[in-house]
């Protein structure tokens, strides 16, 4: 029987909790503290993932805590990202589910009016994970971070949270929503310190575009040089660079705009 779980969500997510055994799924765009809070009243042995987003921006201004998801990731849940997620839903084994408007934070589940519906029908339930696990829908498959590649993400999100304005200062808007953010010299040698291999190469390609806007194939001409220097033996260049692109549009460093268009959030 489906009921209205209000404020504080943290009881319900608690009860529930103590009878999970097989799997615990959430799904939250903002984490914070709290999430840690959950993944330890998680029995031991029993996976957990987390479907979120890994937008630079997002950490840098706070709505987001890197540190908390650093956190997380070390206690050996699976971590998903999805450029643009905004869907806050819970699941535990196949029994219940909650799909809220609570993020994983502690204003989401103690402060903040929220509300949600409970879910017990297992059907009904395994649609909802289903739902989680590839995306809500989205073309793009959610991209997998592992505990190393989340914890060197700290530098990057330092270095945007000096380039960025007070928050006093900005519009009412999300990450997504600021315009271009313009890096000095130093700064951008700093952010490229913060990736390796292929990202690395291929955000210094995008920063080293003429304009905001750019295209694929152009994209690909400026990698060329750069493929030939460090990965000499690669034949499958266009691959990598799509795979990569990915990466950077769920840093929000790089946005799609189809039709084989993009447009950078950063500039040097």
């Amino acid at each position: 029987m489906n009921r209205f779980i209000t404020t504080p969500t943290r009881d319900w997510l608690e009860a529930k909790l103590q009878y999970c055994h097989s799997r615990f799924l959430i799904a939250s765009p903002y984490v914070g503290t709290f999430l840690t809070t959950l993944a330890k009243r998680v029995r031991p042995g029993v996976p957990t993932t987390l479907l979120t987003r890994t937008d630079l921006r997002d950490f840098a201004l706070g709505s987001s805590d890197i540190d908390a998801l650093c956190d997380f990731a070390k206690l050996g849940a699976t971590v998903l990202s999805l450029a643009g997620l905004h869907a806050k839903v819970y699941v535990l084994d196949d029994k219940a589910a909650l799909v809220t408007s609570a993020n994983a934070t502690h204003s989401g589940m103690t402060r903040n009016w929220e509300c949600g519906v409970s879910i017990e029908n297992r059907t009904e339930v395994e649609d909802v994970a289903e739902l989680l696990l590839h995306g809500f829908g989205a073309r793009q498959v959610p991209q997998s971070w592992d505990a190393d590649e989340i914890g060197r993400l700290r530098e990057p999100v330092r270095i945007l949270r000096k380039q960025l304005p007070p928050v006093k200062k900005l519009p009412t808007l999300e990450a997504s929503q600021l315009p271009p953010i313009r890096l000095a010299r130093e700064s951008r040698t700093h952010l490229l310190e913060g990736f390796s291999g292929w990202t690395r190469l291929v955000l210094q390609a995008v920063l080293a575009q003429k304009e905001t806007f750019f295209k694929l194939d152009q994209l690909a001409h400026t990698c060329s040089p750069l493929v030939s220097e460090q990965f000499p033996r690669n034949r499958f260049v266009r691959p990598q660079l799509r795979k990569q692109l990915q990466r950077l549009r769920d840093l929000g460093l790089v946005e799609f705009l189809g039709g084989g268009n993009y447009r950078r959030t950063v500039s040097s």
